[in-house]
């Protein structure tokens, strides 16, 4: 399936488990070496600051016509730095 960026974002993202739409994607991480994406970020409401959730591309469910399913693991999301870990657990995922 290929799906653009700008189409990326006019999705919600919800958490399957939970069913909660954590938002829209703001940004994606890419791996230019590996040439994969590595996943994207969803802004969160923070106590004094903006924040966003990383969320992994091995993490997504389905990507339908107006939603984009994820699973996070546990009960309440990470939250994220940023930048992804340097070499993240799932860059491996990405085909050499």
């Amino acid at each position: 399936m290929e799906i653009s960026f700008r189409e990326l974002t006019k999705k919600a993202v919800v958490d399957v488990s939970s069913g909660v739409r954590l938002g829209y994607v703001c940004d994606m991480t890419f791996d230019f070496q590996k040439g994969c994406v590595l996943g994207f970020f969803i802004p969160v409401k923070g106590v004094f600051k903006k924040e966003e959730l990383f969320v992994p591309l091995k993490n997504v469910e389905k990507i339908g016509e107006d939603v984009v399913f994820v699973t996070l693991p546990g009960e309440n999301p990470p939250e994220s730095p940023r930048k992804p870990p340097c070499v993240p657990p799932f860059v491996e995922d990405c085909e050499e």
